[in-house]
């Protein structure tokens, strides 16, 4: 039998559901414990004429006062069950409602919107799976384990269940440390001499992955150009160099969430470096942004890619800095790059 809940038993169903119907107007039906007031609801209505027969033998309750409760009751359990159950009347609350999109009129606004949302990431720690795709069409896929941390601090972890490692990359200030224990071998350097230097043959350099987990804030300095389609923005940043204007970044935002879903990269030089492609956001509730949960980073040059599938997303958790220190193993071969 549907029961009223602990603490209420022996008190006036048809004045408790009133109660609780003034909680849903005020403050809307939008969590799973508001839905445990159906039963409550139906409870009310089916006890409600053995409720009135014992209390108006005992001249608790008067015929009126009962007879406007429960017509007022039937009324509104009708509405409940035709409108707000099927999602045409709600009141969400804030921590489950998407972020308000802001109006976008120029590609000045659009740079705003996107350093907005950068300044409020300040770490990411995410878990679930890296797959490796080979040019020659080869896949690798390992459980992974990331952690970020404002301003390039980046740690990597994939792992296999009788492996506790299989590679790991820390990058911090500038600087690299990839671990690969089956080789004994590290390697390590500046971030920007695998970047541009091409007789280093790295597919995905650390920095393309500190690119890749939200869209970066765009330089103040850089200047912007905006051009709207029916489904996206697409941004173009361009630096000046010598009188020259240099591509660096090409962005595509969602017109109707604004979420950062494409980004290329160039080089200093001007040819592309690689794609991000980002897909099944989810919606932060401490920082009111979406985060992409699934993340792929294409090399344009050597078509190896890297996608991410996040199961766990958590923004803005404590992480200490030693996390992002690297310690060498013994007895382990270093090579460095310059």
């Amino acid at each position: 039998m549907c029961r009223l809940p602990a603490g209420r038993q022996g008190i006036n169903p048809v004045e408790f559901a009133f109660g609780e119907i003034a909680k849903l107007l005020f403050h809307g039906v939008h969590s799973d414990e508001h839905l445990t007031f159906i039963p409550v609801m139906v409870y009310c209505i089916t006890q409600s004429y053995t409720f009135r027969r014992k209390n108006l033998a005992l001249g608790k309750f008067s015929c009126y006062r009962y007879t406007m409760y429960s017509i007022l009751l039937r009324i509104f359990c009708v509405f409940f069950f035709l409108v707000v159950q099927s999602g045409c009347v709600t009141t969400p609350s804030v921590e489950n409602t998407p972020h308000v999109v802001p109006s976008i009129s120029s590609a000045l606004d659009l740079k705003n919107v996107i350093n907005d949302r950068a300044v409020l990431i300040d770490t990411v720690k995410a878990s679930g799976t890296i797959t490796i795709h080979e040019s020659s069409g080869e896949l690798l896929s390992y459980p992974v384990v990331v952690m970020f941390k404002q301003p390039d601090n980046l740690y990597l972890r994939a792992y296999q269940q009788l492996m506790p490692t299989i590679f790991s990359i820390i990058s911090s200030e500038g600087n690299f440390w990839l671990y690969i224990p089956a080789e004994n071998t590290i390697f390590t350097g500046k971030n920007a001499s695998l970047n541009y230097n091409t007789e280093y043959d790295v597919s995905i350099t650390p920095d393309f992955l500190l690119q890749s987990l939200f869209s970066r804030a765009i330089p103040e300095a850089a200047s912007v150009n905006m051009v709207r389609n029916e489904d996206f923005y697409t941004l173009f940043l361009v630096k000046k160099e010598n009188n020259l204007k240099m591509l660096t970044r090409t962005l595509w935002l969602d017109t109707a969430s604004l979420n950062c879903v494409k980004e290329l990269r160039y080089s200093l030089k001007g040819y592309m470096l690689f794609e991000i492609t980002r897909n099944n956001f989810t919606f932060d509730k401490q920082t009111a942004i979406n985060i992409a949960q699934t993340i792929s980073i294409r090399n344009v040059l050597t078509n190896v890619s890297v996608t991410f599938d996040f199961k766990k997303v958590l923004i803005n958790e404590e992480i200490e800095d030693r996390v992002f220190e690297f310690h060498y193993p013994e007895a382990v071969l270093v090579e460095k790059f310059e």
